[in-house]
């Protein structure tokens, strides 16, 4: 993957990328404590956290295919099939066949799952306040187009990568691949 050189030399020179200074470590350790503080109030309505981002989509619009929902929570497909499944056996979803098509599937919410969402997004909303308490509004607004504009050049860069048509492996194909250089273990 090419990263423009002239924007590298500069982050180099201001910035050092301790595994505690760098953007992506900041942000991973934000999103690890927004989900777990998020799981624990979801887990108080018997939603897990794989849940919640299908939800979130459905509560926007129903009646999407399994590829629509996949492609909206950029996960894989059958990370989303799972997901559905289990959502349907918890009677949070149903699946329907479309008269004119029996061939394509539409995710619909159910009573018990539009329920959900006056329980639900309260918890997210009330999250987000306390995470920015002490914070001036201007700031958040900064931080808000700062992000906004990290998220345009990583999408960039994926984009670049499927132009050159690298994807990322899933899990079995990381798997097999570690497998066939003969990675041994530590453990003797």
């Amino acid at each position: 993957m090419e990263f423009p050189k002239e924007k590298t030399k500069e982050l180099d020179k201001n910035l050092t990328f301790l595994q505690s200074d760098s953007t992506a470590s900041l942000i991973k350790s934000l999103w690890l404590s927004y989900s777990r503080i998020l799981q624990m109030g979801l887990m108080e309505h018997s939603v897990s956290f794989g849940h919640w981002t299908f939800l979130r989509i459905l509560w926007e619009k129903e009646g999407l295919t399994q590829k629509n929902i996949s492609t909206l929570a950029k996960v894989s497909e059958p990370t989303t099939h799972t997901a559905l499944k289990m959502m349907v056996k918890l009677g949070y979803i149903e699946r329907r066949k479309a008269l004119n098509n029996k061939k394509s599937i539409y995710i619909y919410l159910t009573k018990d799952g539009r329920e959900l969402q006056n329980k639900l997004l309260p918890l997210a909303y009330d999250l987000n306040s306390a995470s920015l308490v002490g914070i001036s509004k201007d700031d958040i607004e900064v931080t808000r187009r700062t992000l906004n504009e990290i998220s345009k050049n990583l999408q960039t860069l994926e984009n670049q990568s499927a132009d050159q048509n690298k994807k990322l492996p899933s899990t079995r194909e990381l798997t097999n691949r570690l497998n066939s250089t003969n990675i041994k273990s530590d453990k003797k």
